[in-house]
């Protein structure tokens, strides 16, 4: 699946952007003005476990973990995936600016942000 995931985003072409929250994050763009921005849960983690991202970018989770996870707004109802076993994606277009708290409810330990700026 990895192999998979990295064919992907060379095929797709690659932008590396540095967060001031942490280290680069990869964007890609699909076709012009649909750039995403993936994370990966991996090791019970968000990785990166905050991205910062313009308005209208879309950020897709990859589960790569041997165990389901699901994806919840802290706060709101912005974020609510279905149960994703691994290999499986989620993705949300995020289109107005703020700060978007997440967590996996079936474990409540991980945590991540997203923070949508202009």
């Amino acid at each position: 699946m990895a192999l998979c995931v990295a064919v992907l985003l060379i095929s797709a072409g690659c932008t590396q952007q540095q967060s001031a929250q942490g280290p680069a994050q990869t964007i890609v763009s699909t076709s012009p003005g649909q750039p995403y921005v993936s994370v990966e849960i991996k090791g019970f983690a968000f990785d990166p476990p905050t991205v910062k991202v313009a308005p209208g970018t879309r950020v897709v989770w990859l589960n790569s973990d041997p165990v389901s996870h699901r994806i919840v707004s802290d706060s709101s109802d912005e974020l609510n995936s279905d149960p994703m076993d691994q290999g499986r994606t989620y993705g949300h277009t995020f289109d107005k600016a703020g700060t978007y708290a997440y967590h996996c409810s079936i474990h409540p330990s991980m945590k991540g942000t997203v923070i949508v700026g202009t």
